[in-house]
């Protein structure tokens, strides 16, 4: 397996703590398209993670830690993968920097999508890729969403700033 330098530290996957919990439900479709993906791409970026005593939780990378789970339980040797620290004073602070990381402020549009792939071939590209959660909106609506609001990625539900924080 292929682990690329992110200019961070490295450590043993076994001394990351998970932190979110059922925060973000995954199938195991879903850990088994992440462990595809490590296999073919290699693990490219590192984890944050935020240290608090003796534990290293994890603040994103759940996903592939479940994945480098299934990984050495089918046989992969599992070497040190990047972690980058994040700092919190506390778990509240902690917790706040977790949904921050997984908040999403910008939309992606064909005519975004467009200008970012240039001659890329898409097609090509996005059948390697699960974007079965990906939420690509027109760019009318993308003008229609106040700059402080969240909506669910899964039903398109909004959310005030106030409850996220």
């Amino acid at each position: 397996m292929k682990i690329f330098d992110c200019g961070s530290e490295f450590v043993d996957f076994h001394e990351l703590t998970e932190f979110q919990g059922d925060f973000k439900l995954r199938t195991d479709l879903d850990i088994d398209m992440i462990k595809s993906k490590i296999i073919e791409y290699g693990f490219s970026f590192p984890m944050f993670v935020w240290e608090s005593g003796e534990k290293k939780y994890v603040i994103d990378g759940h996903g592939r830690l479940a994945a480098l789970k299934r990984l050495e339980e089918d046989g992969h040797q599992i070497p040190e993968i990047p972690v980058v620290y994040i700092k919190a004073d506390d778990t509240k602070q902690a917790i706040r920097l977790l949904l921050l990381c997984n908040s999403r402020f910008g939309y992606i549009t064909e005519t975004s999508t467009d200008m970012f792939m240039g001659d890329i071939d898409y097609g090509e590209l996005i059948s390697h890729l699960n974007t079965d959660n990906l939420i690509l909106v027109t760019e009318e609506e993308a003008g229609t969403y106040e700059e402080d609001d969240i909506y669910c990625p899964m039903c398109g539900h909004k959310c005030f700033y106030e409850d996220t924080v």
